[in-house]
Order: C-alpha cells, then sequence, then structure tokens
C-alpha cells in the first residue's frame, strides 16, 4: 500500500507550480477584499503572473548569427505557444500591433547591447547576440524584475 510520502514523490514539477499558483491566488484575493484593491488591479497583478510563466516556458536554441554564436527562440512546441500567449498579456493599443511587440521581445531576449567609450569621449552602442545559455538567464532576470 502507498503511503502518503510515496505519492508526493509523483507530484510533478508543473503541478507543484500550478498548486503554489492557485494557492497564491486564493491568498492573494482573499487577502485584497481585506486591503479594498479594485478589481481592476487585482485582473492586472494577474496578469503579470501569467506573464511571467509563460516567458519561463520560453527555451532557446543555438543560432549562428554574423559569424557569432546566437540564439533563437526554440520554434514548432510549446516555447512558441508560450512566447504568443505572453505577447497577448503584455499586449495594448499603446504598445502597437502584435508581431512589433514579439519582434522586439524576441530580440530583446536574444541580444545585449553595449556601450563602450572609444578615444575622445565618443561612446560607441552596438548589439551582440547571447547564446542559448545567457539567453535563458536574461529571461530570468526579467521574470524576476516583473
Amino acid at each position: 500500500m502507498r503511503t502518503k510520502e510515496d505519492s508526493r514523490k509523483f507530484i510533478t514539477t508543473e503541478t507543484r507550480l500550478k498548486m503554489c499558483v492557485r494557492c497564491c491566488i486564493n491568498k492573494f484575493c482573499s487577502s485584497s477584499s481585506k486591503m479594498l484593491v479594485a478589481g481592476k488591479e487585482i485582473e492586472a497583478a494577474l496578469k503579470m503572473v501569467a506573464l511571467t510563466m509563460h516567458l519561463m516556458n520560453v527555451d532557446f536554441e543555438a543560432r549562428s548569427e554574423a559569424g557569432a554564436e546566437g540564439s533563437t527562440v526554440r520554434g514548432a512546441g510549446s516555447s512558441e505557444a508560450s512566447l504568443d500567449a505572453a505577447v497577448a498579456l503584455a499586449g495594448n493599443a499603446k504598445r502597437g500591433d502584435a508581431a512589433t511587440l514579439r519582434a522586439n521581445l524576441v530580440h530583446g531576449l536574444t541580444h545585449r547591447t553595449l556601450q563602450t567609450m572609444a578615444p575622445g569621449g565618443k561612446v560607441e552602442t552596438y548589439e551582440v547576440p547571447m547564446n542559448p545559455t545567457q539567453a535563458g538567464a536574461g529571461r530570468d532576470a526579467l521574470a524576476k524584475t516583473i
């Protein structure tokens, strides 16, 4: 006969995450009624939680770009669907159309901007592609910031 501890071993990480999110949402909703938080503010907060969860599902694969090691969003799978869901959650009329927002998000996740001081005090700015590991670290930092 399986004990309660044995059954806990078979719960997947995804299931634990979903249970944790449900618990947080329930606690947030019950405490927000005490704090007199407006419905739109609750919706915005939950939208940010969902956006962060979708961003964390985006994976990267290696791609060569102008002779340098770069990365792109892993295609044909859950990464593309998660990226589309994140764009839908982040989009609004002020940010433009979804295709532009998606392109900007992919570019921001796969490139970093560097600035150097040139002789004479001139600042040079250029972009460098990131490898999949660096892109994943950048995605994690963005999710923590949100």
